[in-house]
């Protein structure tokens, strides 16, 4: 179901940008924030949750 609605998802950045908590915050003058949360493959890294806090994955 995850990977259909990906696939489906068309411009990411621009469907959150487009939403209620995304116009807030853009409108709050956090564009770039928004941006940034919504690149694809910009990092290399997995966060992991270890007993209920992240953690450095191993």
């Amino acid at each position: 179901m995850a990977a259909e609605a990906w696939n489906n998802a068309g411009d990411v950045g621009a469907a959150v940008a487009d939403c209620a908590s995304g116009r807030e915050l853009v409108g709050s003058g956090y564009a770039d924030d928004v941006a940034v949360a919504t690149e694809v493959d910009a990092g290399d890294v997995v966060p992991l949750i270890v007993d209920g806090a992240f953690a450095a994955s191993r």
